[in-house]
C-alpha cells in the first residue's frame, strides 16, 4: 500500500500575498520523498477591499481620544467634502493598523 506524504503547507497570509500559487511533485531521485517544485506569481493587481468599521472598536476606552486627535489635525483641501474624506481615510489607516 503506497501513501503519498509529501505537502507542501502554508498560511493564509503566504495565500494573500501568493495566490497564483502551484505545485508539481517531481519523481524520487535518491530517497523516499517526492521533490516538490512550488510556483509563486505575485499577485499584480492590488485588491481594494471595502473598509468595515468594526464595533469593538467604538467600545475600547481610547477609541474616542484617537479620532478627536486624529481628526483636529490639519488637512490640506479648499473643499470641505474632501477634508472630511482625507480625514476619515487617515482614521482607516490607523483604524486597520
Amino acid at each position: 500500500m503506497a501513501a503519498r506524504l509529501d505537502r507542501v503547507l502554508v498560511n493564509d497570509d503566504f495565500l494573500d500575498l501568493w495566490q497564483t500559487t502551484s505545485d508539481i511533485v517531481l519523481p524520487r531521485i535518491s530517497s523516499n520523498y517526492h521533490p516538490i517544485l512550488l510556483r509563486l506569481q505575485a499577485t499584480t493587481a492590488h485588491v481594494i477591499r471595502p473598509f468595515r468599521f468594526h464595533q469593538m472598536w467604538s467600545t475600547h476606552s481610547s477609541f474616542l481620544p484617537l479620532v478627536a486627535t486624529l481628526w483636529a489635525l490639519y488637512v490640506t483641501a479648499n473643499n470641505p467634502i474632501h477634508r472630511v474624506t482625507l480625514k476619515l481615510k487617515r482614521l482607516k489607516v490607523t483604524l486597520k493598523d
